[in-house]
């Protein structure tokens, strides 16, 4: 497992990603495709899910999975698969499922990256919208469930 990753080095992480001209984002986005080609499929998948694709929710999904990937990826790391993928998704889900209410409890407790989890729950509560067809309660679980499958995959 990599270190733990603290609030400041969150904080500081999001906060210099919302800076960067696109200029110096595209090489960012480009290493993730090209280290990590799954996961970036997998955020991609979930930052493109809105029918606009131009919401601060999107958006935001895909700064997300840069900024995970820029604190926990090491350079020697092997690329993720699709499997590994699925089967922390399905973890996670379940997880879910089981716990309910008590998971944001749960994972604040137990989780090893638990600092970093609060810290892309509480981001992720601002910026869940409503999906056409889906409510923003539904639509920020499953921005949970994407980013902590990342997490997990990438500590």
């Amino acid at each position: 497992m990599n270190q733990l990753v603290t609030s400041a080095q969150f904080q500081l992480a999001w906060s210099e990603l919302g800076t960067l001209p696109d200029d110096l984002l595209k090489p960012l986005i480009d290493r993730l495709a090209q280290e990590q080609p799954m996961i970036f499929a997998y955020v991609m998948s979930r930052a493109s899910n809105d029918p606009d694709g131009e919401t601060l929710n999107r958006s935001a999904i895909l700064a997300l999975g840069l900024v995970l990937f820029d604190l926990l990826c090491q350079a020697d790391r092997p690329p993720i698969t699709e499997d590994q993928i699925e089967a922390a998704e399905d973890i996670n889900a379940a997880l879910g499922e089981k716990m309910g209410d008590d998971l944001a409890d749960h994972l604040f407790s137990n989780h090893p990256q638990k600092t970093l989890v609060a810290e892309v729950v509480s981001l992720l509560s601002e910026v869940s919208t409503e999906e056409p067809g889906t409510s923003a309660e539904d639509t920020f679980s499953r921005d949970v469930l994407v980013m902590l499958t990342v997490i997990d995959l990438l500590s």
